[in-house]
């Protein structure tokens, strides 16, 4: 790293020797300085080294400061006691008293904005002297309205903070130098009962009511019973405080406001002492925090009354399931979003849950129950103990003992997860607290545990297939830590970017390597792209707020010969598709519709076409691979980034027929995970016209059944569909004597074409045959299943053929559950009904010919 030399003109004091009793301001010069700094370089010299350069980068943001500064001032008299109790007499036989009173209460209200806001205690609330010594208010308070009036707002003041920094305290998830309450025991009035200091505020309002000390005292009192009332989810009673406390600080912006003139930063006049808590440190020079000045704190307000009336509104139990509240929530609520204060979204994660966490449940516990219930083993399989599916094993007592020993083995590894991401998640709500020069560091810090979470959760997930006897189903834990580490990317991707922690010419790098894993490994596991559809959106909307506005330096850099940024291909990418955010809803479609037509379409022949998308000219399958080939490329271009060929779809059919009753099981979870997206993004009129849309992706030759499909799933109410609603309009119906008797009557001329063909003649092979369902006699597409049944019929006419080509399908019951207590994937209920022997016979025979 290059370096600039230079000096302020400051001798360099000796490191062994205490400073002088002077200091002189360089900040102005400093920033005069580094504005001119290339990037890269730093600030240093003789008396300023690379270390100490390091160390102001954390010094020097107000959250570091606290119990680190100076000398004390030296102005006199101190702001001690001594002067609160003879202001404070003066203030009260003063004809201007009650007009220098309110000004002090503002700038009481501005510094526990300043708090709220993320700045620490000692160097705000408790740089004031009446905060420091209120009970000297306590003799005057009762002769003096104006004084009485002050003394509850600061008892109101001091209640609220303490009830945030107890909070946050039991959570865990603070820092030191956020709240140095111990370092200066701040009397946080812990043995007071906020009953009392409601009172208190009630009678000081009627004291004064009139004059413009009395909104503010309002607003204090108002504020303070919200914060209490969201705290213990009395959500009625927190709707009406917040409505009070919305009035209030309406009142204050047009009514004392205006009339307030503080005169400046230094507010010493009105009792804040911006070293009071300070300390001396070797060369360490002086620095005050500022705090927020009027309009800013009164917008400030205006933000929390919203994030206390969303929190009112939300429904009194939400899913632990969730993962990360503070980006699936704020995210997604633009009356909040990330530009809302830190201390805030912390608040909103500690209170909005299930646990009632809120100071009595440790943060470690939430974390474990978070966990629990995407990784207990119920949940390690589609089906509810699938380890156990098998139909040999149907004593339930049986399957219960199998179930808890497979439990007791798992266990260890579960834990072994819960510590690992207790401190990963723990880190990430934490880093939220932190100051910008920080972040960096404890964004790497947190990506690294999330990569070591993940390698150890591939070694997890052998063993647990091991423990549950499974193979080939998708990574439970890998996939969960992967969810996670992708949420946490693009949360901090949003909050470095409105923080600025991250430059412009930074961003399309880390949009592109989220680009990448979701691509590499999103149609690898289709649990984990389905966890993924929220990296999706954030992503998605992150490029086109970046392509609104291209930064200098992007524009300079695409316009040289060196090769553009990889941004310009990955905004181009993820915007072509206007409808990004269905993107998972029609990749659900795809392989539901895959699945159906698999079983449901034409018969495979042994031999198959040319190499890749190339039919041959003669040999059997080529009218099958013609159809189908075109018809999933459509389907899976939807939102499949990995390429498939022909073949690839020959032995995923291949494999779907082989268990007809799985296939459409799946199917069915698919059609209902494409509803859960749809429900869950998007209104009612917007799900109209995507079903729709849906439509046409799939082509002409599916477009009323889809519409059909995907309207029925829209308008019911829950995702779990049998897979009789769902595939319905898909599969061939079962045979009945009423059906036989109406398709012998019928001339063959006047046959309905095949289901899948939709009214479209059978492909000719190279004889001049037509191939298919469709075709009449015995031709070389006609399967083998079908002139088993047809010849083995007894009693049946001519026409009977036709009927018995219909196929008995043995329907599963399925519902994908996404309930309070399902997992962070859903559950997958299949209940499978008895085969009729009858079936069991006719598939039996079929086979055996074959």
């Amino acid at each position: 790293m290059e370096a600039t030399s230079n000096d302020a003109g400051q001798q360099p004091p000796e490191n062994n020797r205490k400073p002088a009793e002077s200091f002189v301001d360089i900040t102005q010069w400093l920033e005069t300085e580094t504005n001119a700094l290339p990037t890269g370089h730093v600030v240093r010299s003789d008396s300023f080294l690379m270390i100490d350069a390091m160390m102001a980068i954390e010094i020097m943001t107000p959250k570091m400061d606290a119990g680190l500064v100076t000398l004390e001032d030296l102005r006199t008299p101190a702001l001690d006691r001594a002067w609160v109790e003879a202001t404070a007499d003066r203030l009260a036989a003063s004809e201007h008293g009650d007009r220098d009173m309110t000004a002090t209460m503002v700038a009481l209200l501005l510094a526990e904005t300043s708090f709220l806001y993320g700045l620490p205690l000692a160097d705000t609330l408790f740089t004031c002297a009446y905060v420091q010594h209120v009970d000297a208010l306590d003799a005057l308070a009762a002769n003096h309205p104006a004084i009485a009036a002050l003394r509850a707002s600061i008892r109101g003041t001091i209640k609220l903070a303490g009830g945030v920094v107890t909070l946050m305290r039991q959570a865990g998830v603070y820092e030191d130098e956020d709240f140095s309450t111990e370092a200066h025991h701040f009397d946080l009035l812990p043995d007071v009962r906020e009953i009392d200091i409601v009172a208190d505020l009630v009678a000081a309002e009627k004291r004064v009511k009139g004059t413009d000390l009395a909104p503010l005292v309002a607003l204090h009192r108002h504020a303070l019973v919200a914060f209490s009332r969201v705290s213990v989810r009395d959500m009625d009673a927190a709707s009406d405080a917040i409505g009070l406390l919305r009035c209030a600080l309406e009142t204050v912006r047009d009514q004392v406001m205006p009339n307030i003139d503080l005169g400046g930063d230094d507010w010493w006049v009105w009792g804040f002492n911006p070293r009071a808590n300070r300390k001396l440190v070797v060369a360490c020079p002086p620095r005050n925090i500022k705090l927020m000045g009027i309009d800013a704190a009164l917008d400030f307000w205006s933000k929390l009354t919203t994030h206390f009336s969303i929190l009112a509104s939300l429904p009194p139990v939400i899913r632990a399931v969730d993962i990360l509240p503070l980006t699936t929530y704020l995210s997604s609520t633009p009356a909040i979003g990330f530009s809302a204060i830190p201390r805030a979204l912390l608040q909103y994660v500690l209170l909005a849950h299930d646990l009632r966490m809120l100071g009595t449940t440790p943060f470690s516990q939430w974390i474990k129950q978070l966990c629990a219930e995407s990784a207990d083993p119920p949940y390690l399989t589609p089906m509810a103990c699938g380890l156990v599916a098998s139909v040999a094993v149907t004593d339930p007592r049986a399957r219960a003992m199998m179930a808890k020993q497979v439990d007791e083995r798992v266990a260890p590894l579960l834990r072994a997860v819960f510590q690992t991401l207790d401190r990963n998640i723990l880190d990430l709500l934490r880093s939220a607290l932190h100051n910008p020069a920080r972040q960096r560091r404890m964004v790497s810090k947190i990506f690294k545990y999330l990569d070591q979470t993940q390698a150890a959760a591939e070694e997890w997930d052998t063993q647990l297939q091991e423990v549950m006897r499974e193979s080939g189903d998708p990574f439970y834990l890998t996939t969960f830590t992967y969810a996670l580490k992708l949420r946490a990317m693009v949360h901090y991707i949003d909050v470095g970017s409105s923080l600025a922690i991250y430059a412009p010419r930074e961003l399309p790098a880390l949009y592109y390597h989220i680009d990448h894993l979701l691509s590499a490994h999103g149609s690898a596991l289709d649990r984990q792209a389905r966890c993924a559809t929220y990296a999706h959106l954030r992503v998605a909307h992150a490029l086109e707020a970046v392509q609104a506005r291209p930064s200098s330096a992007l524009r300079k850099r695409a316009g040289k010969a060196k090769p553009a940024p990889q941004f310009a291909s990955v905004a181009t990418d993820l915007l072509a598709d206007p409808e990004w955010r269905w993107i998972d809803a029609r990749r659900a479609m795809a392989a539901g519709m895959f699945l159906v037509l698999a079983v449901t379409g034409e018969p495979l022949d042994e031999e198959v076409g040319g190499e890749g998308d190339t039919p041959r000219p003669a040999g059997k399958g080529y009218g099958w691979r013609l159809q189908y080939v075109q018809r999933f490329r459509a389907l899976h271009a939807a939102g499949t980034p990995e390429p498939r060929t022909a073949e690839m779809y020959l032995a995923d059919v291949m494999q779907a027929r082989a268990n007809p009753a799985a296939t459409l099981a799946a199917a069915s979870a698919h059609f209902a995970m494409a509803h859960a997206h749809l429900t869950a993004l998007a209104s009612s009129a917007e799900r109209a016209a995507q079903a729709l849309h849906l439509g046409a992706l799939q082509g002409n030759w599916a477009r009323e059944h889809a519409v059909q499909v995907v309207q029925g799933l829209l308008d019911t109410c829950t995702a779990s569909q049998t897979a009789v609603e769902q595939l319905s309009v898909y599969l061939p119906r079962p045979a009945t004597p009423e059906t036989a008797a109406a398709a012998a009557k019928k001339p063959p001329q006047q046959k309905t074409p095949a289901r899948h063909n939709h009214g479209k003649k059978g492909k000719k092979g190279p004889a001049g045959k037509k191939r298919g369902p469709s075709a009449g006699g015995k031709g070389k597409g006609k399967p083998a299943a079908k002139e088993k049944h047809q010849d083995g019929e007894e009693g049946d006419g001519e026409g009977d053929g036709e009927v018995a080509a219909e196929p008995q399908i043995v329907w599963p019951m399925v519902r994908v559950e996404f309930g309070p207590e399902s997992s962070l994937f859903g559950r997958l209920v299949v209940d499978r009904p008895a085969v009729v022997e009858e079936e069991q016979v006719v598939v039996e025979n079929a086979e055996t010919r074959a």
